[in-house]
């Protein structure tokens, strides 16, 4: 529970606008890409440098602004984020709208960085 009291400040924002089917579904291959926090590798050759976070991952590193702060300031090199399990279900209905709230939240909060976001 105090998980949930501590990124209050996340959701503090109005993140009601946000429209989910708007965002893209990644056509990309999983496999490939490597893990948000993971150094440069052979695969960011390419144009892009693409980074994937499960959302579970991202609730477990920020419970602050300044957590928050931090994190966007380590995607300054990464050309697209892939947020992980954004579209799993969950049977208990609070939870669900719980994950809902915090997967528009964090939409919300990237909207304003150079970071093109994709759900998988």
């Amino acid at each position: 529970m105090k998980k949930y009291i501590y990124q209050k400040f996340l959701l503090n924002c109005n993140y009601d606008d946000i429209n989910l089917e708007k965002y893209n579904c990644t056509k990309r291959n999983l496999d490939f890409i490597p893990e948000y926090g993971q150094d440069y590798c052979l695969f960011d050759i390419g144009s892009e440098v693409i980074r994937k976070i499960k959302l579970t991952h991202l609730d477990d590193i920020i419970d602050t602004e300044e957590d928050w702060n931090n994190f966007i300031d380590s995607l300054r090199d990464v050309d697209v984020l892939i947020l992980v399990d954004a579209n799993k279900h969950y049977n208990n209905e609070i939870i669900q709208s719980y994950r809902i709230a915090t997967l528009k939240a964090y939409l919300k909060r990237l909207q304003n960085i150079n970071t093109k976001i994709e759900l998988a």
